[in-house]
C-alpha cells in the first residue's frame, strides 16, 4: 500500500498526474446525472412510439396467426426506430456504467436493468393518449412522420366486420381499405362479425382468404383501449 501511495505522490510531485479541484467533479456528475435523464426520456418515447405503431396499425395481431404471420410481421416493423433506440440504449448504458454502482457489477445487470425501466416506461407512455394526440395534429414534421408509420397496415392482413354474405364469399368493412371481397365458400361469419383475415389479393382484387379469426377480448388486455380494435365477444354483447 506505502508503495503506491509512495508512486502516486511521486508522479503529482513530477506533475505526470495533476490535482482537480471539487467542482470540477461536481459538474461533471451534475452534466451525468442530466444527460442519463434526458436519454433514458428519448429512450423511452422512441420505443413508446414503436409501440403506438404496432398498435395502430394492428401488427400486434398478425402473430395470432402462427408462423405465417411472422413474416408479415417482421416486414411490418419500423426499423428505423427500432435502430435508432438501440443506439440511444448504447448510449445510455455508457453513461450509467460511469457510475459507481453499475461498473462494480457485470454488465449483464445493467442492460437488463436499463431494458426493463425502457420497456416498463414505454408501455407506460403508450397507455396515455400523448402518441394519439400528436397523431392528430398536422405539425409540419413529426405529424407527417406519426402518419406515415400509422397509415401502413401489415401485409396481407385484414380486420373489420362482415357486411354482406353469399354462398362463395363475403364482403369485410376493413377499417383501412374499405370494403373488400373475401373468397371463402367455407366459412362461418354472420353479418355484423369483427373478425381478422389473412390472405392474398387474387387478380381479380378479391381476398382468398387462409385463416379467418375473431379477435378476442383477451387479445385486447395488452393494447390500450383508445386504440383496441373491436372484439368479437364485445360486439355480440
Amino acid at each position: 500500500m506505502n508503495t503506491i501511495k509512495q508512486k502516486i505522490l511521486n508522479q503529482i510531485n513530477t506533475g505526470t498526474v495533476t490535482m482537480r479541484p471539487r467542482w470540477q467533479f461536481i459538474v461533471q456528475s451534475i452534466l451525468l446525472v442530466i444527460g442519463v435523464f434526458i436519454i433514458s426520456l428519448t429512450c423511452i418515447y422512441v420505443f413508446s412510439l414503436v409501440a403506438f405503431i404496432l398498435v395502430m396499425t394492428d401488427v400486434l395481431y398478425t402473430p395470432t396467426f402462427g408462423v405465417r404471420g411472422v413474416l408479415p410481421f417482421l416486414l411490418s416493423l419500423p426499423w428505423i426506430l427500432l435502430s435508432l433506440g438501440l443506439v440511444f440504449v448504447i448510449v445510455l448504458e455508457f453513461l450509467v456504467r460511469q457510475f459507481s454502482f453499475a461498473y462494480q457489477r457485470p454488465l449483464l445487470y445493467s442492460v437488463l436493468g436499463i431494458v426493463f425501466l425502457m420497456s416498463v416506461g414505454s408501455y407506460a407512455v403508450v397507455w396515455t393518449t400523448l402518441h394519439d394526440q400528436i397523431n392528430k395534429t398536422n405539425a409540419p414534421f413529426i405529424g407527417t412522420m406519426y402518419k406515415g408509420y400509422s397509415t401502413r397496415p401489415p401485409r396481407d392482413l385484414y380486420i373489420g366486420t362482415v357486411a354482406d354474405i353469399t354462398p362463395i364469399q363475403f364482403t369485410l368493412d376493413d377499417k383501412r381499405r374499405g370494403m373488400v371481397i373475401i373468397m371463402r365458400s367455407n366459412h362461418h361469419q354472420s353479418v355484423g362479425d369483427v373478425i381478422m383475415v389473412f390472405g392474398q389479393r387474387n387478380q381479380n382484387g378479391g381476398i382468398i382468404a387462409k385463416d379467418i379469426r375473431p379477435i378476442t377480448t383477451e387479445q385486447n388486455r395488452i393494447i390500450p383501449p383508445q386504440l383496441q380494435a373491436p372484439a368479437h365477444s364485445q360486439i355480440q354483447q
